[in-house]
């Protein structure tokens, strides 16, 4: 018969929950690669209102933000997609931004 009183060992008398995968590699005292994470501020670390200022050279109106054509997409700074042609919406982080000369 089965012994399913002790869920650790199978009929057989096989203890498994001892095992230990082959496939994982050994635990080292090597530093991480990742930066740890800042501590928090008191103050913004940077000028929000500017920051967002920047991201209006970044909205152009399309159909997906995948199909963005940047020679002709329409600006859209309010973010707004009732700025843009009919069947196409606002997206913003374009990688078009229009450069000012």
């Amino acid at each position: 018969g089965e012994d399913w009183g002790n869920p650790g060992i199978d009929n057989e008398g096989e203890d498994f929950g001892s095992i230990v995968s082959q496939d994982e590699p050994e635990p080292t005292n090597q530093p991480s690669l990742m930066e740890p994470t800042q501590k928090p501020t008191s103050r913004p670390t940077i000028d929000l209102m500017s920051h967002l200022e920047d991201l209006k050279g970044s909205y152009f109106c399309s159909v997906s933000w995948d199909t963005i054509d940047c020679e002709n997409a329409k600006p859209c700074p309010s973010g707004n997609s009732k700025d843009c042609p009919k069947k196409q919406q606002c997206f913003s982080g374009a990688p078009c931004a229009k450069e000012d000369s």
